[in-house]
């Protein structure tokens, strides 16, 4: 199950990164990412207003509550990865539309 969701979202490069910071057990990679979504969805449902790095020091700082200070770096790096390269996916997908 975490090969489908987390790589599905994130791609597989991260995907190994996760799974390299969880010593490759994919129990805890499947237990990690399932923290990291739920902490995720509800920063969406609470509205957080801010600029994107005090989002990011709120969502490290919730997630270090729950992960070890590894897991939390390795999440923070793929979810900055991900928003820098967000625009840069949306206009490559747009280029694809029929």
């Amino acid at each position: 199950m975490f090969r489908d969701t987390f790589g599905a979202m994130f791609g597989i490069s991260c995907e190994t990164k996760l799974l390299e910071a969880c010593s490759w057990d994919e129990d805890r990679a499947a237990e990690v990412s399932t923290i990291f979504c739920n902490e995720l969805s509800q920063l969406s449902e609470d509205s957080i207003v801010g600029t994107p790095d005090k989002i990011f020091d709120n969502l490290k700082e919730s997630l270090l509550l729950l992960l070890n200070d590894y897991e939390v770096e390795v999440l923070m790096e793929i979810l900055s990865d991900c928003s820098e390269n967000f625009y840069l996916l949306l206009s490559e997908s747009e280029e694809y539309e029929n």
